[in-house]
């Protein structure tokens, strides 16, 4: 009899256990009565690989080097592999320091105008052929412009050296103009045909006037860019009406062509295209020296008020402040 109640207990557990399958939450480690179900050992913890030890503890040490050093500072000082992570991961980081990067670069100006005065006896030369071959070549506290009173009235070969030429390579000349203090009135009297320019050079070699041979300014290179034939001619009593018997075009400046040796002249023609023309040589830098030649253009078919000279004054100790200048205006 035990044992057919045995098998009676065991056909009813037999046949109860399908009444109860398991729920999809018991599938999912759950049973019915919401508690978590308790996993063993070998289903929860599986095998840990080797060199799981080392790894954590890289991790560790690679967290406490990353966040050893305040973010501000990092930032500030802009260096190494952690600054780029982190500005990579903060935009606001990012473009302050973008902003701090870009310098604008200066918005270009008018610089000068400035202006320039010979200072040494040997930096207002002038040359003329005597006869033949032979040349003559000085300096001096004066120097004169047009022709020499010789034989042949040979044409005066005249040069203003300017040193320390604060142009910049490749600046724009807005204007530019020489002037001089005239040494007497009687040169009003003549009349003058000169050739303005510069000189083709990126830097003027000084002048030297012991040396007959080579570098006299009829020798030197000269600019394509040129004043041609410029007029000087003295008529104090000329008029601007056009209806007057004195009438004569340019009047105002026919009377300061009537030099004063107190009132500096100013060369009524702006050189800018000749200066222009020097400072665009790529060898020309700020500091270098510039020359400008006055040479006479007249011939005997000009006539005869276009055979003689006027003086100026070159570089006079005892003049102090009447030497040549040029003022330049340049961007």
């Amino acid at each position: 009899m035990r044992c057919f109640g045995y098998l009676v207990i065991g056909l009813v557990l037999l046949i109860g256990l399908p009444a109860c399958p398991p729920s999809a939450s018991l599938a999912e480690g759950e049973i019915s009565g919401g508690e978590p179900r308790q996993e063993s050992a070998s289903e929860t913890t599986p095998e840990e690989p080797i060199g799981a030890e080392v790894s954590q503890e890289i991790s560790s040490e690679t967290i406490a080097e990353t966040t050893s050093e305040p973010s501000a500072e990092a930032v500030t000082d802009g260096g190494g592999e952690w600054v780029a992570e982190k500005v990579e991961s903060s935009p606001e980081i990012s473009t302050e320091i973008a902003q701090e990067s870009i310098v604008e670069p200066p918005m270009p100006d008018t610089t000068g105008p400035i202006s320039l005065m010979i200072t040494h006896p040997e930096d207002v030369v002038a040359s003329y052929l005597m006869s033949g071959t032979a040349w003559n070549y000085f300096s001096g506290k004066t120097v004169p412009l047009g022709r020499h009173f010789a034989t042949g009235n040979p044409s005066y070969f005249t040069a203003f050296r300017f040193r320390q030429v604060a142009v910049p390579q490749g600046a724009t000349v807005v204007s530019a103009y020489l002037s001089f203090y005239p040494q007497n009135e009687v040169d009003s009297n003549n009349r003058l045909m000169i050739n303005v320019y510069a000189e083709k050079a990126a830097d003027s070699a000084a002048y030297n006037v012991q040396d007959y041979v080579q570098g006299r300014p009829d020798q030197r290179s000269k600019t394509t860019a040129k004043i041609d034939r410029w007029i000087v001619r003295c008529n104090a009593d000329c008029s601007d009406d056009s209806t007057s018997p004195k009438y004569e075009y340019d009047c105002p400046q026919r009377k300061k062509d009537c030099w004063d040796r107190q009132t500096p002249y100013q060369v009524p023609k702006d050189l800018k295209a000749l200066l222009q023309e020097v400072f665009a040589q790529p060898d020309w830098r700020a500091g270098n020296a510039v020359s400008v030649f006055l040479f006479n253009a007249a011939t005997d078919q000009d006539g005869e008020k276009y055979k003689s000279s006027r003086t100026l004054t070159g570089f006079d100790p005892a003049l102090q402040g009447k030497e040549p200048r040029l003022v330049i205006q340049f961007q």
